[in-house]
């Protein structure tokens, strides 16, 4: 009988001002992605929009407000170290605020889809845009 994986599992903001989505880079990483993170041991249990909502006004500054909808889409990746991630991307609309990264990042870009293929993502991560660019063309025809 084969042995199932334990992943870490994280919830990730995609955040959508009119058709462009917002991407972070970490201090560490030479790659961009989307702000979040992983789920912590006491989170268990929480809702994912409050997990969501901690993790990106950590990443992004208290003065930061968006609209949390529903699952985007998910993917997998690997950490440097090698640990498995499960990664649940949450829809979410920018609403207003400014801009005041963590320690953990050093820069943001609000970028076009096909602008994210242009930018080192992190592994496993060009997949999941690609879905995000089908949010992009129905959120901007509606």
């Amino acid at each position: 009988m084969e042995k199932n994986q334990l992943f870490f599992v994280a919830v990730k903001a995609c955040i959508f001002r009119s058709n462009k989505i917002l991407l972070t880079r970490g201090k560490d990483s030479l790659c961009w992605e989307l702000p979040g993170g992983r789920i912590n041991t006491d989170e268990i249990g929480k809702p994912f929009d409050e997990v969501l909502t901690r993790e990106v006004k950590e990443e992004l500054g208290q003065d930061v407000f968006f609209t949390i909808g529903g699952v985007a889409t998910h993917y997998l990746r690997t950490t440097h170290g090698g640990d498995p991630v499960f990664l649940v991307c949450i829809h979410c609309q920018w609403e207003r605020g400014t801009i005041m990264l963590s320690q953990e990042d050093n820069s943001y870009r609000w970028v076009t889809e096909q602008e994210s293929f242009q930018l080192p993502l992190v592994n496993n991560f060009e997949p999941a845009l690609k879905k995000f660019g089908i949010l992009i063309i129905k959120k901007s025809n509606q």
